[in-house]
């Protein structure tokens, strides 16, 4: 059942729509999509594309184990979204050098987004993680 449960909630997720999804969850879904982070951290940002250079050598999915290690809080998530950079690795020396030589690499969304906005994209990361 768990593999079934899986493929149920990547549908839901794919589809953008869930009936349970909370609306701050949808809409930070409308905003992700907006901005165009689906085109790198892949459909509903369950599975990112390729990006030489960098230390695994694709975009990591916010569904994924990858996530976990790149963002430790929301503090951090934060920061990645608005600065295109988390402090902690940008501040770590074989880290940085992945930073610097990866192809793709984040944006920083801090003058296109309200705090607001940047609260409800944290919030579909969340409702996304725990499908």
């Amino acid at each position: 059942r768990p593999a079934a449960a899986g493929r149920q909630a990547a549908i839901r997720a794919g589809s953008g729509w869930d009936p349970d999804m909370p609306e701050a969850a949808y809409e930070g879904r409308k905003i992700a999509l907006r901005l165009g982070c689906f085109g790198g951290h892949g459909p509903s940002g369950m599975g990112g594309r390729r990006n030489p250079g960098s230390f695994k050598g694709f975009i990591p999915a916010w569904d994924g184990d990858e996530f976990a290690e790149l963002v430790q809080n929301d503090e951090e998530l934060r920061e990645w979204i608005l600065d295109g950079v988390s402090r902690r690795l940008w501040q770590n020396p074989a880290a940085r050098h992945f930073l610097e030589q990866q192809v793709i690499k984040m944006p920083a969304y801090r003058p296109r987004l309200s705090d607001d906005e940047t609260s409800k994209v944290v919030a579909y990361i969340h409702w996304l993680r725990k499908q």
